[in-house]
């Protein structure tokens, strides 16, 4: 910024709080994907879930991915927090570290389920781990549990249309490359940037922030 160059904030928020504003001063911009978006977004998709499932309460499982990963832990308290204030019939039984790894996932998954055998809805926080889950669920023959996912990745949607996964959470890496991209071109040709506060899934997602069987069709997943 010293140099007069432009400076574009991509991927997370610079800063310490979950926020498109820009946090540094001088900075042009973001296009980024919030992890609290990211949270609510698996708390309503969950919700959906329990109401799919019929379920009252609703009983679930959460795996969610590494503590020391930000995103991860944000997404997470932001999930809890989502679920204490707008659905008293989910009932989070059972939390387990995932670590964004199917193994662990399928291992968590299976000694949970054990524990808790009147389960209505598992729910992960990265795609291969609800794929995993959904084989632990299959093997275990509790095909009245519903699983979801998130990151709105390729084998994601390819499970939603097989009917194995109930929905996922929307991360669109590529949109989100290209808006922070065409930000900082326009900001270093000295044209009008447009909108420099972009919460990518909410902003910029066909679908919004949830994919399930009602869109997945209008859905492309970029990874």
């Amino acid at each position: 910024m010293e140099a007069g160059i432009p400076v574009v904030v991509q991927g997370t928020a610079l800063g310490p709080k979950q926020t498109t504003e820009p946090q540094v001063p001088g900075i042009v911009g973001s296009a980024i994907t919030l992890s609290t978006t990211n949270g609510v977004a698996v708390a309503d998709l969950t919700n959906r879930a329990c109401e799919k499932a019929g379920a009252s309460p609703c009983k679930v499982i959460y795996l969610f991915g590494p503590v020391a990963f930000d995103y991860a832990s944000i997404t997470r308290k932001t999930f809890n927090d989502t679920v204490k204030a707008k659905y008293p019939n989910i009932q989070v039984v059972a939390q387990a570290a995932a670590n964004f790894d199917p193994d662990t996932a399928a291992s968590q998954a299976r000694q949970l389920l054990q524990v808790h055998p009147d389960i209505n809805v598992v729910v992960n926080d990265c795609d291969p781990c609800a794929v995993a889950t959904q084989k632990v669920v299959a093997d275990l023959k509790k095909d009245d549990i519903l699983t979801v996912g998130a990151g709105g990745s390729k084998v994601g949607v390819d499970a939603i249309k097989a009917g194995k996964q109930f929905g996922d959470t929307v991360i669109l890496p590529a949109t989100e490359a290209k808006a922070a991209t065409l930000m900082a071109i326009k900001a270093a040709r000295k044209q009008p940037v447009g909108d420099t506060t972009i919460d990518v899934t909410k902003d910029l997602s066909p679908v919004g922030t949830i994919v399930d069987e009602s869109n997945v069709d209008k859905y492309k997943p970029e990874w």
